[in-house]
């Protein structure tokens, strides 16, 4: 089955560019907005209230945060995603060990994670083929060297996974524990810092429309 979805993905591929793969592209280090002072509200925020966190079924101390301006994620939804998202990265070799396989689902495992109706800006930012951006509205965040992901799900009510930064948030905390916690690329294909190539920003393209497939 798995065999015939990559199939599948593959067709598709080459003429497919979901919107989640322009959502993800700006992000950056959490020391740069704590640095910066840049995080701030883009817009005022609406009277949502966030739900408790909830573990994620399969996936030990992981957590999923949300609010109530949406349509919860559905955590069996999301443990699927995720499972997905490690059975793929694995089979396509981005692991360059046996040892960062075990470590990355480890990491996975104690993700803390949360979908957000907020939005935010930041500075000092960098899109994914690497170039500076002063100032941006912000799709996402991986933060504490790959211990948390923050997703925006920009206005949505019904949220769809595949239409969200999610896998690309994933993507990053996979090349965090690649690079033993130093960094999680946040310049992306950029010269500064290094792990993240256009293999991985096809990987993204093809993990959303596999989660469009299967209405993730």
């Amino acid at each position: 089955m798995k065999t015939y979805i990559a199939s599948v993905i593959l067709f598709f591929v080459s003429s497919y560019t979901p919107e989640a793969d322009q959502y993800g592209f700006y992000h950056s280090q959490w020391t740069d907005y704590v640095k910066t002072q840049a995080i701030h509200t883009f817009e005022e925020e609406k009277k949502c209230f966030a739900t408790t966190k909830t573990s994620i079924i399969g996936f030990g101390n992981a957590t999923l945060e949300q609010d109530t301006c949406f349509f919860p994620i559905d955590k069996f939804d999301l443990a699927t995603a995720m499972s997905l998202f490690y059975s793929f990265w694995v089979d396509e070799g981005f692991c360059h060990s046996e040892e960062t396989q075990r470590k990355l689902l480890d990491d996975l495992r104690s993700l803390e994670i949360e979908f957000s109706s907020r939005k935010l800006v930041a500075r000092n930012v960098y899109a994914e083929n690497g170039r500076y951006i002063a100032e941006t509205p912000l799709n996402g965040l991986t933060l504490g060297n790959g211990a948390r992901i923050w997703v925006s799900t920009r206005g949505a009510k019904n949220v769809k996974i595949h239409n969200t930064s999610f896998v690309h948030e994933l993507v990053h905390v996979a090349i965090c524990t690649e690079n033993a916690y130093l960094h999680c690329d946040p310049d992306h294909v950029g010269p500064k810092f290094g792990g993240w190539s256009k293999k991985h920003s096809t990987f993204i393209r093809r993990m959303n429309l596999h989660f469009k497939l299967i209405d993730l």
